[in-house]
């Protein structure tokens, strides 16, 4: 790495994850996510969109695609 980047250094740069678009309802997401992992419950992608679409309905523009994309997104930080 350290030789291509001295070769190309644009080659050695940081690709930072998009930027959280609604970081309030991810909170709220993540409380219930937290709770119920607690109390040994498991917790499903369709149980996690369902709460954050019950917080704001416009979530991701309630668009399955865009919540799907979301949601593994979420787990994965």
């Amino acid at each position: 790495l350290k030789l291509a980047a001295a070769q190309r250094p644009g080659r050695l740069t940081v690709n930072p994850s998009p930027p959280v678009e609604n970081p309030d309802v991810e909170a709220q997401v993540l409380v219930y996510f937290d709770t119920l992992r607690e109390s040994d419950i498991a917790v499903s992608t369709t149980m996690l969109t369902m709460k954050a679409l019950s917080i704001d309905p416009t979530f991701h523009e309630a668009l399955p695609k865009l919540l799907s994309h979301w949601v593994y997104a979420f787990l994965n930080r």
